[in-house]
Formats: C-alpha cells, structure tokens, sequence
C-alpha cells in the first residue's frame, strides 16, 4: 500500500472496504489476545503509527520499525533483519506490508525471534488485490500461506478481511479510482465530487450488504493472522 494515512476510512473513501475491515479486526484482536498492561510493542512497516491508540493502556511503548526515512519510526530496520535482541517484546504488530518484503519467511521467523514466551503477533497482508501501488509487491497471501509462514508459532488464526463479494466490491473501487483520479481530461472538480459522494459510497454499502447477505470466504481482499508463541 502507498503511504497513506488512512486509518479507519469512511464509506466515502474508495478503501473502506478494506481498511475499514482492517481496522475493526484488528481491533477486536487486540481487545481478545492482548492482556496486561506495561508491555512492549514492536510495529513493523510502523508508518505513522496509525494502530498505537489500540494499545493505550496495555503498552508502556510502541516501537516503531521503519527501513527509511518515512513516518514516525523510532528504529530503522528491516523485517526480515530485526535489530533486536531475542524475547524482547510482547506483541508484534506488522500491517500491510509483508507482501513487500523479499523473503517473508525469514521475517516471520524473525518476529518469532523477537517475541516473549506467550507473546503474540499480528500480521495482515493483502490476499486477492490488484497491482496498483508502489514499489511493486512481491507476494499475495492465502490462509493456508499464513499458516505455513507461521508454523514455527504455537498457534496460528486466519481471519479474512470480508468475503467474496466484498472483496471484489473493493476491486471495482480502487479500478474507479484509479481509471479517474490523475487521468486528464477526467481529473476535475465535479467528476470527483461524484466519486466520492455518489459511487464509492454506493459501491462501498452493497458491497458491504451483499457480502453480509451472501457470505462466501472463497475469496479476500487480506487476511489477519494471530500468531502465539507458545
């Protein structure tokens, strides 16, 4: 994903089917898996730190990861190299961006490394998503890919980012956008007036209601995985 700083998109926002799914997930892990209070966070790809409030009250500090200078880091690193001593943190937290890394495997290990006896990591990735953002991805992720990435952990969960139908409502959206946003002479103030108060809107609601009415996993937009240490 390019960097941008959305955290919970509204239903205007050509990404709310999927980082809005992202977001409510994501939180409802935390909420379950997170216990305690004074723990170390590791945010990997951290960006702008956009799922730190989720950990209010449960960290004494987020840690975040950053191979460049982008975003709020407070360590530059690489995932697949983490600069961190064994058992180090209690939660590990890596969204969006393991489909950009040249060797995820070796960066789950890594997270496995770095994680306390009982700690727990959260990973997302995109599963069936177009190729529209750069650097160019490397990797698209299925829930039997996540549990092999992760077979070194105790345990491993896959929850997918909606079903089916969303996840193509979510494709139609981002070919929108990208077919009018920066395209002259499309790329005026009244045609994305109508993008976002009346087609991503629209597109975002059925895809959401359809999927809710005719659920199907057979297909994601991502998946979440929650990876113990046992």
């Amino acid at each position: 994903m390019s960097e941008e700083i959305v955290v919970n998109p509204g239903i205007r926002h050509y990404l709310f089917l999927e980082l809005g799914t992202l977001y409510w997930e994501l939180r409802k892990a935390v909420e379950g898996h997170v216990k305690g209070r004074n723990l170390l966070v590791l945010d990997i790809g951290c960006g702008w730190k956009k799922y730190q409030p989720f950990f209010e009250g449960k960290a004494r500090k987020v840690i975040g990861l950053e191979p460049g200078e982008n975003g709020l880091p407070d360590v530059r690193g690489r995932g697949e190299s983490l600069p961190f001593k064994p058992a180090s943190f209690d939660v590990v937290l890596c969204t969006q961006v393991l489909q950009y890394f040249d060797d995820p495997f070796h960066a789950a290990r890594e997270m496995h490394r770095v994680l306390k006896k009982n700690g727990v990591a959260f990973v997302s990735a995109p599963g069936t998503y177009p190729l529209f953002d750069p650097p160019n991805p490397k990797w698209r992720f299925m829930p039997h890919g996540f549990q092999r990435l992760f077979a070194g952990f105790s345990s491993v969960e896959v929850r997918p980012l909606g079903g089916f139908i969303q996840c193509y409502f979510q494709i139609l959206a981002l070919l929108a956008k990208h077919a009018v946003f920066g395209r002259r002479p499309w790329e005026n103030w009244f045609t994305k007036r109508v993008m976002w108060f009346l087609a991503f809107p629209f597109l975002n609601v059925l895809g959401k209601t359809l999927d809710a009415w005719f659920y199907n996993d057979k297909a994601s937009i991502g998946y979440l995985a929650i990876a113990k240490k046992g």
